[in-house]
């Protein structure tokens, strides 16, 4: 199924902090910093699913070390891995039957577990060309997105020896996120559902 086949539901700042464990005061204090998309005053705040996901990883990056910021490509790749995780937790969040992945590309792995690792891999196109095809996604190789623990262990021999290490499960915060959401986060396009 393809973007134009569907339309992502939104959901109240209260809903989504319910699903993401941001409250709506932080969510404001994101929005303002850029982090989270901007409604003009005449607009009801709402976010989509994706926006949601991304608030789940933005807060565990967080919590897992202050000093750790990553630019919005890397959070909205992360989010789509989230949320496919959500879908294989609780698959009636989407109302149709799933033959392939609906936020990450098709046939592409799905990644488990976003590493943050200092200091970063000097020369982070190295790993690309090993078989554990791990993808340096920030700040040239100090920000992972990794298949498996296997993965994550290939990253900690990379480079000199790593002084600190952030590990986020990103499969658990999908099943987090599936917990929490009160219902679809899509809905058939309107040609589909005639």
């Amino acid at each position: 199924m393809s973007a134009q086949d569907y339309n992502l539901v939104t959901f109240t700042p209260v809903e989504a902090g319910e699903a993401s464990g941001v409250n709506p005061n932080t969510q404001r204090q994101w929005r303002n910093r850029g982090y989270l998309p901007r409604y003009d005053a005449r607009s009801t705040t709402r976010f989509n699913a994706v926006e949601v996901a991304a608030m789940i990883v933005r807060r565990a990056l967080n919590e897992a070390s202050s000093k750790l910021n990553a630019d919005e490509p890397f959070i909205a790749l992360a989010a789509m891995h989230v949320l496919e995780f959500a879908i294989k937790t609780r698959p009636d969040l989407i109302p149709w039957e799933r033959t392939e992945a609906v936020f990450t590309e098709p046939g592409k792995p799905l990644y488990s577990y976003l590493v943050a690792r200092n200091p970063p891999v000097r020369d982070a196109l190295a790993p690309l060309a090993s078989p554990h095809m791990l993808e340096p996604l920030s700040e040239l190789g100090r920000l992972w997105m990794c298949k498996s623990l296997d993965h994550v262990d290939h990253i900690m021999q990379l480079g000199e020896p790593a002084e600190s290490v952030v590990l986020i499960d990103l499969q658990t915060l999908g099943e987090k996120l599936a917990r929490g959401f009160p219902g679809p986060i899509a809905t058939l396009a309107a040609s589909e559902a005639a």
